[in-house]
């Protein structure tokens, strides 16, 4: 009997351990199924260049809508995690467009944090900053994008030797017009003066030719004239008609514009201030009261900076919150803005600085060393089952290189590679800029041509006023006879001094009897 029980109790225990030893061969075949598989999260969102882009059509103009009209870095990565977990996701935008502050009056988080934490969505997907207060109201994940806190200000131009330098303010195109001007300046009065100068009383034989040649040099001496006179010497001479000083007058205002503009930009490129220079890290900001600093105020940064009991970022805040008004902005565009405008330095995160720094018009840069090290983390509510799910896909994603392919994608730029002299660049006067200048001379000129042609008539009436008999009779006649004059010169008569038979006179010492 007891031989029975034995065999008995040995084949229970034998079934026992292969049921054991399958389900552990069951368990380590079969593949690891996610808790967030089959799942639909409602996941809330921010614009944010490069990371967040939010748009209601495509790049070919077509109308999207749902998930459609969320692309970027953020976008490519939540899409990757899905591919690798199996979950579904649903984009929204924040309603307040803000990222989420805490309200100590209220006692409420606004923006995604509030939208999380209260229920609305499952988790964020946008470069939120990962901060103690926020870590206290609900979870992070690992950082997906390693940042930090750094400042921003405008590119000082740096000086460098240029022979040509002096040509510089000013454009190629400009400094052409410029010089056409002259000559059509210096034209119209060399023939303005021709056209009204009177030609009564001729003188004959070599006075003739003297008065001929005085007639060209007139003309070529106009034309010089308007040359010279861009370099602001004297007159030689001032124009004999009413259309040549109108004309004068209009390139003299033209000239005065032109030569104040040039000298102010020129000082602008040859002078370096080398204070902005001087400001290499937050610490060099404490203390000079030349260039104000402050920051976005819906971002974590200021309530950091009020709250922060290390130097130097305690006596920042200090000074920003004594002056609030005045150096915080509404959001980073306006902060980007009030930068570009000079005097100004702005604190924010180092990834939304790096990516407009390193984009057109290449006008700013970021300074000194990041701190306040954390990064961008998707934040769900507290002892969420899926915050470890989230942890382990974004390490190997970290293995995996997806973080760096991502990064060249959307955040990082070769755009503003070798462009140090972009602010000088962008400070040279085109011919754009100075457009209203060659309205105002040749509308001038426009107005100089009318008055010509009232003088030119009206000299050609008086030469058919005159009583002479070699003057014209007509007004036509007058006009014909003066248009000769000045576009043709008369025929010199044979060689100066031209011996005439009727002068010789014999002399009666040497004649000889024949």
């Amino acid at each position: 009997m007891a031989t029975v029980f034995s065999r008995a109790a040995l084949f229970l225990v034998t079934a026992a351990s292969f049921v054991t030893a399958e389900r552990v061969i069951r368990f380590e075949a079969d593949p690891y199924v996610s808790d967030l598989s089959n799942r639909t999260l409602r996941v809330v969102t921010k614009a944010a260049n490069g990371f967040v882009l939010i748009s209601d059509v495509d790049k070919d103009g077509n109308n999207v809508t749902g998930n459609d009209r969320f692309r970027g870095f953020c976008m490519d990565l939540l899409s990757w995690m899905s591919t690798e977990l199996g979950f579904k996701y649903e984009y929204y935008e924040v309603q307040d467009g803000q990222f989420g502050i805490y309200n100590s009056t209220s006692e409420k988080w606004n923006g995604m944090i509030g939208d999380v934490l209260y229920g609305k969505a499952d988790m964020t997907m946008a470069p939120l900053f990962t901060t103690s207060e926020r870590q206290t109201a609900g979870e992070f994940t690992l950082p997906y994008y390693d940042n930090g806190m750094t400042f921003a200000m405008k590119k000082t131009a740096s000086r460098t030797s240029n022979t040509w330098g002096f040509i510089s303010p000013f454009q190629g195109e400009l400094w052409a017009a410029i010089l056409l001007t002259a000559l059509a300046v210096g034209l119209f009065q060399g023939v303005a003066n021709l056209a009204t100068k009177d030609i009564d009383n001729e003188p004959q034989g070599d006075a003739q030719e003297d008065k001929d040649e005085d007639k060209e040099t007139g003309f070529w001496e106009a034309v010089w004239q308007s040359f010279v006179a861009l370099v602001q010497l004297g007159p030689e001479f001032l124009p004999r008609s009413s259309s040549g000083r109108l004309s004068a007058f209009f390139w003299g205002v033209g000239i005065l514009v032109a030569i104040s503009t040039y000298t102010a930009n020129l000082a602008a490129f040859l002078t370096v201030r080398n204070v902005d220079n001087s400001i290499t890290s937050a610490e060099d900001l404490v203390g000079q009261k030349e260039i104000s600093y402050g920051t976005v105020r819906t971002y974590a940064t200021w309530v950091s900076f009020k709250t922060s009991t290390t130097e130097p970022y305690q006596s920042l805040g200090v000074v920003m919150k004594a002056k609030e008004e005045t150096v915080l902005v509404d959001n980073l565009q306006e902060g980007l803005d009030k930068m570009r405008q000079g005097k100004y330095a702005l604190f924010a995160d180092s990834a939304e600085l790096d990516y407009h720094a390193s984009r057109q018009p290449c006008d700013i840069q970021t300074i000194g060393r990041v701190f306040w090290q954390t990064g961008y983390g998707m934040f769900l509510p507290k002892n969420s089952k899926y915050t470890s799910e989230f942890n382990k896909i974004i390490v190997t994603a970290k293995e995996r290189g997806v973080f760096d392919a991502l990064d060249a994608k959307w955040i990082k730029s070769q755009e503003c590679s070798g462009t140090d002299q972009t602010v000088l660049e962008s400070s040279v006067i085109g011919l754009q800029d100075m457009l209203g200048v060659f309205v105002l001379v040749y509308g001038g000129m426009t107005l100089a041509l009318i008055v010509l042609v009232g003088e030119f008539i009206h000299t050609c009436a008086q030469d058919v006023k005159k009583t002479h008999p070699h003057n014209p009779v007509t007004l036509m006649e007058a006009m014909k006879t003066r248009l000769k004059r000045i576009f043709s010169r008369r025929k010199r008569s044979g060689v100066k001094n031209e011996v005439q038979p009727s002068n010789i006179h014999p002399n009666p010492a040497f004649i000889v009897d024949m």
